[in-house]
């Protein structure tokens, strides 16, 4: 690459994009969530209801509307319930 054209381009960001899947899911008589293949708890006072999972690739949180009602850590493995969560 010549030297002129190394000066005019920018310098890349230090920090990575910020990515996260949002998945728009309904919780039914149980209180959890399915996400990638496994089922995530929620508060019981939850379920029946249109809820939104947004995941990176190392935690999960679910939110109802703008209240974010369970974090939990990202498990990769399937068909698995992730029990504990924390807000």
């Amino acid at each position: 690459m010549s030297c002129v054209r190394q000066l005019h381009l920018l310098k890349q960001p230090d920090d990575r994009f910020p990515y996260e899947d949002r998945v728009a899911v309904t919780a039914g008589k149980t209180p959890y969530v399915r996400y990638d293949l496994n089922d995530y708890s929620i508060p019981h006072d939850k379920v029946r209801r249109q809820l939104t999972v947004l995941a990176t690739d190392t935690k999960v949180t679910i939110v109802d509307g703008i209240e974010i009602i369970a974090v939990h850590q990202r498990c990769w493995g399937k068909g698995k319930q992730i029990e504990k969560w924390r807000i």
